[in-house]
């Protein structure tokens, strides 16, 4: 599924040029209401996040069964609330960040890639500013399994010492 597609479900007049960028985005009202992802995509749930900001009117609900990752709603300040189907999140353009600082933690899965390495080597590796939220630790967890050690610190869920 192409990320326009959800999109164009809530009114945004979305393209992509043979299914890949670039996506020209013509300015046009998006619809409220409740739309439920169809696959276990953040970034497809991130773009109608930031799309549901520009609501004129309304609350767009948007109910992921599949409890992807939610960065973009933490950072926003956006509750995810037990769902029949999932998790569900409603905003509304008050969710608008409002011009500022925002400190934007490293992303695990590509940190995985040095982890592992550092692992198959026996060596140690430290990361700082990385976020661990419970959806995106599960591949930490398999690691610990396997026997690797792995001290978290710090207040944030900050990553630092992987051995």
């Amino acid at each position: 599924m192409e990320v326009t597609a959800p999109l164009k479900k809530i009114g945004a007049k979305a393209t992509l040029d043979k299914k890949h960028l670039p996506m020209t985005i013509k300015k046009s009202k998006l619809k409220a209401g409740e739309i439920t992802l169809e696959v276990a995509s953040a970034q497809v749930k991130s773009a109608l996040i930031l799309a549901g900001l520009h609501l004129e009117d309304g609350e767009l609900t948007i109910i992921d069964p599949f409890e992807t990752r939610n960065h973009t709603e933490e950072m926003l300040g956006i509750d995810r609330v037990d769902h029949p189907s999932g998790k569900s999140i409603t905003l509304s353009s008050k969710f608008y960040p409002q011009a500022g600082e925002y400190l934007i933690p490293g992303d695990i899965s590509s940190a995985m890639f040095f982890i592992v390495l550092t692992l198959i080597a026996g060596d140690s590796l430290r990361i700082k500013n990385l976020l661990l939220s419970p959806e995106r630790i599960k591949a930490l967890e398999i690691l610990q399994r396997m026997g690797a050690t792995i001290i978290f610190e710090g207040r944030n869920r900050e990553m630092w010492q992987i051995w």
